[in-house]
């Protein structure tokens, strides 16, 4: 008996073998079931499509009214948030004078006399001012100073 022949007994078909090997696998046609039925496919895509549709809606809109009339309620929710993080410190007339310049910044961005760059910048230093829950008096003085740069830039003109 030659190396290369198999034992008479042994069978070569592949039908009969419990495992299939990666050749048999790839090379025959998919008989099983899919995972997942086709309209779960469906489904996915008309949720994703109608969330796409969500989200265009949301930005024509934010577009066509304008970033400060969203802007506005967060610039009033972190103000009163600052309250009580001032350190002792910081003085009542730097806590009136940084009110005050958030108030005007506040109906800056709504009436839209302050871009949206600015706007960026400003919120940055917010964030970066509250960050520990305490306000110091240098940072209420240097956040201070950039909303009153902020309000009293001119406006750039818009070309409509």
């Amino acid at each position: 008996m030659s190396d290369t022949t198999p034992p008479a007994n042994v069978s070569t078909d592949s039908t009969s073998r419990s495992r299939r090997t990666p050749f048999e696998y790839y090379s025959s046609p998919d008989a099983q079931r899919p995972l997942f039925s086709r309209r779960i496919g469906v489904g996915c895509g008309i949720a994703s499509l109608t969330f796409l549709l969500v989200i265009f809606i949301a930005g024509a809109v934010v577009a066509h009214h304008g970033l400060g009339r969203y802007m506005d309620p967060l610039l009033g929710m972190m103000a009163d948030e600052m309250g009580p993080m001032y350190t002792k410190d910081v003085t009542p007339a730097e806590r009136k004078a940084l009110s005050d310049e958030i108030t005007q910044l506040r109906e800056n961005v709504r009436t839209g006399r302050v871009p949206v760059a600015k706007l960026e910048t400003v919120m940055s230093s917010l964030r970066k001012v509250i960050e520990d829950q305490h306000i110091t008096p240098s940072e209420a003085q240097s956040l201070t100073r950039e909303l009153h740069q902020t309000n009293t830039a001119p406006p750039k003109p818009t070309h409509r």
